[in-house]
């Protein structure tokens, strides 16, 4: 591996981890702040480095950790949760990430019986990313 695969490697892990880590803090985000993320990781995936792969590892991993166990969620759980359905609906309104991955998590929060902390996750995704959603599959 070369010097320069190295550090672009480095580089793109630590914005991985600043960006996420911003992101899922544990306080109420506005919605133009995770726009702007999405907007920055959407320049990434545009330039011919793997840089995204990085992103999804991490956004993984960010979601195993937080998927509650119980129905009850913890506040800061859910401003975290919160945080991410945004940012994972900026990412679809910026092609970065299918439909397919937009549908996995609605289908994921109406698996389970229906809390109005999912259904605020829902409403949330839906108002940032319905009108693409449509636009792309309107069945």
């Amino acid at each position: 591996m070369s010097i320069a695969t190295d550090s672009r490697h480095d580089i793109t892990s630590t914005l991985t981890n600043l960006i996420i880590d911003s992101i899922s803090s544990h306080s109420t985000l506005l919605d133009s702040y995770a726009v702007l993320h999405a907007a920055f990781i959407s320049s990434f995936y545009r330039l011919p480095l793997n840089a995204v792969a990085s992103y999804e590892r991490r956004l993984a991993s960010v979601e195993e950790k937080s998927t509650p166990n119980t129905t009850e969620v913890a506040e800061d759980l859910g401003k975290e949760c919160s945080n991410l359905v945004v940012l994972f609906s900026e990412l679809y309104n910026f092609q970065v990430i299918s439909c397919i991955l937009i549908y996995d998590i609605i289908h994921s929060l109406l698996a389970d019986d229906l809390s109005g902390f999912r259904v605020e996750l829902l409403l949330k995704l839906l108002q940032n990313s319905g009108q693409q959603l449509r636009q792309d599959d309107p069945t």
